[in-house]
């Protein structure tokens, strides 16, 4: 599988097939800059590849959509987390929120 580890509204887009049947939105997720692949039966990588620019200021990564666990882990004990499969997911949520949020109408 790929762990994509940057997760973001700007790396998903939304496009709409014409058919016979209709309209039909799909998903995409796109700028594999920092994804890594991952074998069977593992979950995770070492450290997240935010962290590996992280002293020269040079941030990889979009810090409001980044899972509250790698964040935690960081400004508690100063050292990077595994980057999981469960923290792309839950950067996925938080697209979600910022969606529901900022759009009121469909379109």
């Amino acid at each position: 599988g790929i762990l994509h580890c940057d997760i973001s509204i700007n790396n998903v887009m939304i496009f709409f097939e014409y058919t016979a049947n209709g309209i039909i939105a799909r998903g995409l997720l796109i700028d594999f800059d920092y994804a890594t692949k991952i074998s069977k039966g593992t979950d995770h990588i070492c450290i997240c590849m935010f962290f590996q620019n992280l002293y020269t200021t040079n941030f990889q990564g979009t810090l409001m959509f980044m899972a509250s666990g790698i964040l935690l882990q960081y400004s508690e004990h100063g050292i990077p987390c595994k980057q999981t499969v469960a923290h792309d997911l839950e950067s996925f949520v938080y697209i979600f929120i910022y969606i529901c949020m900022m759009y009121n109408s469909p379109g």
